[in-house]
């Protein structure tokens, strides 16, 4: 495949976003002996694939990726919210996503 420049920039500006997201995820299970999902695994489940470097990006064209981008940054802006008010990461460690999202501790 030849260099696109305009595809290496659409991924360049999802790529921003989606590391600050993971970013972001990594802090609750870091020091946990965390179990189900992994936070790639989270943020391919937001997106629908895997929007990482060597992910699944390469069968979409330019305008594709571009129209992953606003998504991105409603989700990482909405993680920065969370975090801002006190309500991500939880307090405590979680053992497992599912534990986090019934609230059991």
């Amino acid at each position: 495949m030849p260099y696109d420049s305009d595809r290496v920039k659409a991924r360049e500006k999802l790529g921003h976003p989606t590391a600050a997201i993971d970013e972001i995820l990594q802090q609750p299970w870091m020091d946990a002996g965390r179990e189900g999902l992994s936070p790639a695994q989270i943020i391919t489940e937001i997106f629908g694939l895997d929007v990482r470097a060597g992910g699944e990006l390469n069968p979409l064209s330019d305008a594709e990726i571009e129209a992953l981008i606003p998504k991105a940054e409603t989700c990482l802006r909405t993680l920065q919210v969370l975090r801002r008010y006190g309500m991500f990461p939880p307090k405590g460690a979680w053992t497992s996503f599912s534990t986090a999202v019934s609230g059991q501790r």
